[in-house]
């Protein structure tokens, strides 16, 4: 097994990103989410590399909108808002927030590029499938501003043909108005300008809507009526509607939009015969091509027009009217906005985060639920409360023990630390009490010293506070935890925590690295046992811990009565520690399975003996630690 592998795994990485991003970080459930103050992935195998691949982008992402999407400041806007407005909101903000992540920690931006490429891969990002307006626009707005403002090159070809099916619902110039504002995506400095972004689309939208819809068949029919006679063009219009029976001729949206509504909505704006619906723009070109004279080069011999806006096609095929291309377009245009306009949010692909988040769950659920390879971390509970007083009072107890440990560990991290000097016969430095010895030829007269030996130690006391924990046991536990952390803070280069583990499969910080002692000794006279023994998680959450130090020593030391509920998973991350370095100790009460889990370990049969057994733990940890490591 590789010495880096507890390093690598998914936990420890979770658990470093939280602190680097500021944010708190929870594994466990069923579920990814965020509630906007923390993150929260599901159990997830501990070596999976798509796991681990969606759980970094889903923490870079979420940890953006942790800490710098302001909700407080949109709250309101957003509760009234419509679901365009929402979605757009969402997605210009989902940019804004990743951009700046990125350039914050330039890993972030690592990371997301990776996702994005793996989830093109495996087919998550995708064309919709059901090829809606509100799905097509929801997908151009997605991998255009991605590929663009971002930079994500895995998805330029979805930006590409995504951009060519919103072409065949929205006009040039909409689609030239919409890049106008998209070009304004990467000035965004706040929640607020993502909203404000928003509702410009959303005005864009509707004020296209509000146009008179004959002002499109105007424009379109401009260039056919040159006296600009609109009554003349009107009435030319009335009357090849009631002349032709299918509109549908003029355009066809695309051969992509198998199955959607948009041919519906075409030939329903055509009238109720469709039955030339296939025919395609080259046919349209044919038919409508001519002379200025109105004559038909294709077909010279035939007869002309009768007006400017009319052409004829073959013998026996239908007239068509050029004026309905921009009416039919139109129609389209409108029928989409509308379409758009009153779109509920489930009309809408997932954003972003909840695409992300429901890959984890998938692999969630594809594991089983008790499988030693899902892993699943503590969750850290409030430290418990009590007096000032009792505190003192505990530390006051317990300080006989602690001065004769303090003693024994002194004394024996002093005489690690002496010099021990010696003579030879090369060196700089002249020892002057040996130069007698050049009197009979020996040259062993210059002095060197031996390097010194540091303690830089950092110790984790992890206490089991189950509920076969109770009275008894759990109050001598708690003292004797206490008394070997208040030993162990006097020495100098040696950093120590405490923390229980019991109900809930949680934590409990008695102590915590960089805290004193005294201030938490109420912690411990408030610690109550119950629950099951969940070891396993307790030992990745002091995992992410201990693994922090910057303590060269790094030792481990567990106090339990009992089997762990998952002792699979316990027996396996306890090898994790041994590869990385890390001295782990067990001290059981009744337990003699304790040796099974733990290379250096003690068995008591009676709590009197705990407060010597702990001591004389420690004691082999500071002075073997050779023989902890290759135990």
């Amino acid at each position: 097994m590789r010495r880096n592998t507890l390093f690598k795994a998914l936990p420890i990485v979770a658990s470093a990103l939280g602190r680097k991003y500021g944010i708190t970080v929870e594994i466990g459930g069923r579920d990814a989410f965020t509630d906007g103050t923390k993150i929260v992935l599901p159990s997830l195998p501990s070596e999976h590399e798509m796991a681990a691949l969606l759980a970094y982008g889903y923490l870079d992402h979420e940890a953006g909108h942790v800490r710098l999407t302001d909700f407080a400041d949109v709250q309101v806007d957003l509760a009234i808002a419509s679901a365009l407005k929402h979605t757009l909101w969402n997605i210009f903000e989902d940019i804004r927030i990743e951009k700046v992540m990125g350039q914050m920690f330039p890993g972030c931006r690592t990371n997301l590029d990776r996702l994005t490429h793996q989830l093109v891969a495996n087919g998550v990002f995708r064309l919709p499938d059901n090829l809606e307006p509100v799905s097509v626009l929801h997908a151009y707005l997605l991998y255009t501003l991605r590929s663009e403002a971002l930079r994500q090159q895995a998805l330029v070809p979805l930006a590409l043909q995504s951009e060519d099916l919103l072409s065949q619902i929205f006009s040039a110039k909409l689609r030239f108005q919409l890049a106008v504002i998209f070009g304004k995506v990467r000035a965004m400095k706040s929640t607020r300008d993502a909203l404000s972004l928003a509702e410009e689309v959303v005005r864009l939208f509707e004020s296209e809507l509000q146009k008179p819809q004959s002002d499109g068949e105007q424009g379109q029919g401009a260039s056919d009526n040159p006296s600009g006679n609109t009554s003349q063009l009107s009435s030319s219009a009335e009357s090849t509607e009631k002349d032709k029976p299918d509109q549908n001729k003029t355009r066809r949206p695309s051969s992509s939009f198998r199955g959607s509504t948009l041919t519906e909505r075409q030939g329903a704006a055509s009238g109720p015969s469709n039955h030339d619906q296939m025919g395609n723009r080259d046919e349209h070109i044919s038919a409508s091509a001519g002379t200025e004279d109105g004559t038909d080069n294709g077909n010279s011999g035939g007869p002309t027009p009768s007006s400017g806006t009319k052409t004829q096609k073959n013998s026996g095929d239908d007239l068509l009217d050029v004026s309905d291309v921009g009416q039919a377009q139109a129609t389209i245009e409108r029928d989409a906005l509308t379409r758009i306009l009153n779109a509920t949010t489930s009309d809408f692909l997932p954003d972003f985060g909840t695409m992300v988040s429901q890959q984890l769950q998938e692999i969630c659920a594809g594991t089983n639920r008790h499988d030693a390879r899902n892993i699943r971390v503590a969750v850290v509970e409030p430290s418990p409360t009590g007096t000032a007083a009792h505190g003192k009072a505990l530390v006051d107890e317990v300080r006989t023990q602690t001065r004769a440990l303090r003693t024994r560990l002194d004394a024996l991290v002093q005489a690690s630390r002496l010099d021990r000097p010696h003579v030879s016969v090369h060196g700089k430095r002249i020892d002057t009490n040996r130069l007698d010895r050049l009197a009979v030829s020996d040259l062993r007269i210059f002095s060197s010293a031996r390097p010194r030996q540091s303690v830089n130690t950092a110790v984790q006391i992890v206490l089991d506070a189950s509920s076969s924990m109770k009275e008894s046991r759990i109050e001598v536990a708690r003292r004797s935890a206490l008394a070997a952390t208040l030993a162990l803070q006097s020495i100098h280069g040696t950093s120590v925590s405490c923390v229980a583990f019991g109900k809930q499969r949680s934590v409990t910080v008695l102590t915590g690295f960089g805290e004193r002692v005294e201030p938490t000794a109420h912690r411990y006279g408030a610690i109550e046992a119950e629950g099951g023994t969940p070891l396993a998680e307790a030992l990745w959450w002091c995992a992410s811990e201990i693994l922090g130090r910057k303590e060269t020593r790094k030792i481990l030391l567990v106090i339990t009565d009992g089997e762990p509920n998952d002792l699979d998973t316990a027996r396996r991350i306890i090898h994790k520690y041994l590869d990385a370095g890390i001295e782990a100790i067990g001290l059981g009460i009744e337990l003699t399975n304790i040796r099974d889990l733990f290379p250096v370990s003690a068995v008591i049969h009676d709590l009197t003996q705990l407060p010597k057994a702990l001591f004389r733990l420690l004691e082999k940890g500071f002075t073997h630690s050779q023989s902890l490591r290759t135990a």
